[in-house]
């Protein structure tokens, strides 16, 4: 009996959906349903559950960056099948394989997407894999003059809290900045480690750590460097500060000032970025309504002379350099904000 039994891989046909292949395996998998057809009737008949379409390898989510490639694959057994992908139920015009290319994605293109696999006996519906579209909020072109950074290594930290007891810091609202930093090289982004990401923004009421009294604030903070320091990039391009939500300083709109530098073996400096992040006015003027925050008439971000220059396209800048935001007062905010720098 056992001479016409199918390879014992297959074992049978829940214990193939149950199990997670890879893509080489699933593939045997499938060769090896064809060959069992050769083996006589004992051995059709065992086969005969895989003829109507099942899908061994499912679609995985991705999250990729904006204008680059995403690729979705599947890997499904049965006779005769047919193919059609679809985004949030719908049909997508020419996807008929049993993969699918988007070139140069937009954020317009996320959504959920299936395979549904066809033939004779009925059809089957993968797993819904999730697309999402990091999209890229500039390229390498500084739009403000270098501010006041000073990088060195005793300023490499993650936490920017640490170092002062000032109740304008201690009791303002947390929020975790995320700066993702990519390198764009013929139109395709990839995730860039080792760069020096270097942030710095006042407290609750304006105050900034470094300056001398009479640069727009009153006291000196001059050898002090809470809510400024700088990080390098993990393997992924990802560096992360701990830090509050900054205040403002007269004339100016709420901003974090951030520094970006790349460099190449011998440890000079390739590319930079040095620009303001805005963030929007709504939630500002939310946070600023709580203690310690200083109150008063401030500057909108329409009203800055940074978010104000005029791009290219006529387009404000600061409507490119406007974190994405997410929290609320009761447990703090983060902050997400993608650096490109072109390289050659």
């Amino acid at each position: 009996m056992s001479e016409t039994r199918p390879l014992g891989i297959l074992g049978d046909a829940g214990a193939v959906r149950g199990r997670i292949w890879t893509r080489r395996e699933a593939l045997a998998v499938v060769a090896s349903l064809a060959e069992t057809r050769d083996f006589g009737s004992r051995a059709e008949s065992r086969t005969h559950n895989f003829q109507f379409p099942q899908i061994i390898l499912q679609p995985r989510s991705l999250s990729v960056v904006a204008g680059t490639t995403a690729y979705f694959g599947a890997v499904a057994a049965g006779d005769d099948l047919q193919y059609r992908w679809t985004r949030d139920g719908d049909p997508i015009p020419g996807a008929i394989a049993d993969h699918l290319v988007l070139a140069h994605v937009t954020k317009a293109e996320e959504g959920a997407y299936r395979l549904v696999v066809t033939n004779s006996m009925g059809h089957v519906t993968s797993d819904a894999a999730q697309l999402e579209v990091d999209p890229l909020h500039m390229v390498a072109t500084p739009v403000v003059e270098p501010g006041n950074f000073e990088v060195d290594d005793a300023m490499e930290k993650r936490n920017l809290i640490h170092g002062t007891l000032r109740p304008t810091v201690l009791d303002a609202l947390p929020l975790e900045l995320r700066i993702k930093v990519f390198a764009l090289r013929g139109g395709t982004a990839t995730q860039l480690p080792d760069a020096c990401v270097e942030v710095a923004h006042c407290d609750a009421v304006g105050v900034r750590s470094g300056v001398e009294a009479g640069e727009g604030q009153k006291e000196s903070t001059l050898g002090q460097t809470w809510l400024r320091g700088h990080q390098w990039t993990d393997p992924h391009g990802k560096a992360t500060f701990k830090t509050i939500y900054p205040g403002w300083t007269p004339g100016r709109a709420t901003h974090v000032s951030v520094r970006v530098r790349a460099y190449d073996e011998e440890a000079d400096v390739t590319r930079e970025v040095t620009t303001d992040l805005f963030f929007d006015d709504v939630t500002s003027d939310l946070v600023n309504s709580y203690p310690p925050y200083r109150v008063g008439h401030r500057v909108f971000n329409s009203e800055d002379c940074v978010y104000a220059t005029q791009l290219a396209n006529g387009d404000k800048a600061g409507g490119e350099l406007t974190v994405h935001l997410d929290g609320s007062p009761n447990y703090g905010y983060t902050a997400d904000f993608n650096f490109a720098l072109v390289m050659a």
